[in-house]
């Protein structure tokens, strides 16, 4: 964090590479990515989504901490999703949104059912059943 904290601190004030050659680490890029989807090495973070679709572009980062450590990004470059891509996915994206809805509904709903359904198992029973 406190190399992070360094990192970001210089590059602010400089240039990112040069604070993470500095470091001795390696500065990635990634194509451009959306919200909720992997982000380079470090996969699906939450945290630097949040922080990294906030940021205009040319602004570097505040130290991210995440599961694997801290992380400093620099957005170069953004891009609004065309309208008429938007209009088409929507009824998509919905089916989707309510699919996940009832997938979590009956998730937590059959859980509950189990923490008050006793279950006793005949083994006589089944064994016979299935000889």
């Amino acid at each position: 964090r406190q190399r992070a904290g360094a990192i970001a601190a210089q590059a602010k004030s400089g240039d990112l590479e040069a604070a993470a050659r500095a470091a001795g680490l390696e500065l990635k890029t990634t194509d451009l990515i959306a919200r909720g989807a992997p982000v380079g090495d470090l996969g699906v973070s939450p945290a630097v989504d949040a922080v990294a679709f906030l940021l205009p572009p040319g602004t570097v980062s505040d130290p991210i901490v995440t599961d694997n450590g801290a992380v400093v990004v620099k957005v170069l470059e953004k891009q609004s999703a065309p309208p008429a891509e938007l209009a088409t996915s929507k009824g998509t994206l919905k089916t989707e949104l309510l699919k996940e809805r009832r997938q979590r509904f009956y998730g937590a709903y059959m859980m509950k059912a189990r923490e008050r359904i006793k279950i006793n198992v005949n083994r006589e029973l089944v064994a016979k059943l299935v000889a």
